[in-house]
């Protein structure tokens, strides 16, 4: 199976936000092919990668205004706990993660990071729980032709 037909199948799943099963079969790659070569891809760390390399480039064409950057957030039930996870303060201290997004203003995806839940991100950056802050900040990377970016700068 061609890896592209394979990486087309994969980013329909994930953009149409469809189960692997509903994998329209025109794209000629069975659901079991597309979510096996997608474990793969994400234990061999294709991801992080293939980002880095979208921002290194866009940023080497002067397409990054890091100037416009948004950082945004949703919070999400973790049953199971884990590392990453902390008390609701708005959920009855449930546990959960946050995922904090910071995009450029076109909608690039700049920076994803994850940690707990333990804050409301519906306020001004400056109220933000020293913990949140750190978790965005620490995830911006070196990359998109700006190494000296930081959070409130």
């Amino acid at each position: 199976m061609a890896d592209r037909a394979v990486f087309t199948a994969i980013v329909y799943v994930l953009t149409a936000g469809c189960s692997w099963r509903h994998l329209p079969p025109n794209l000629g790659v069975s659901p079991p092919t597309a979510h096996r070569r997608f474990q793969q891809w994400t234990r061999a760390g294709l991801w992080p990668r293939l980002h880095r390399a979208v921002l290194d480039r866009h940023g080497a064409a002067g397409d990054i205004d890091w100037s416009s950057a948004i950082v945004d957030a949703a919070s999400l039930r973790a049953k199971r706990g884990g590392s990453l996870t902390g008390p609701s303060p708005v959920d009855r201290g449930k546990k959960g993660a946050k995922i904090h997004v910071l995009s450029h203003a076109d909608g690039l995806p700049l920076v994803v990071a994850i940690s707990g839940r333990t804050c409301t991100t519906a306020r001004p950056w400056s109220r933000w729980s020293p913990a949140s802050q750190r978790s965005v900040h620490d995830a911006v990377p070196a990359a998109g032709g700006r190494s000296d970016w930081r959070v409130g700068s």
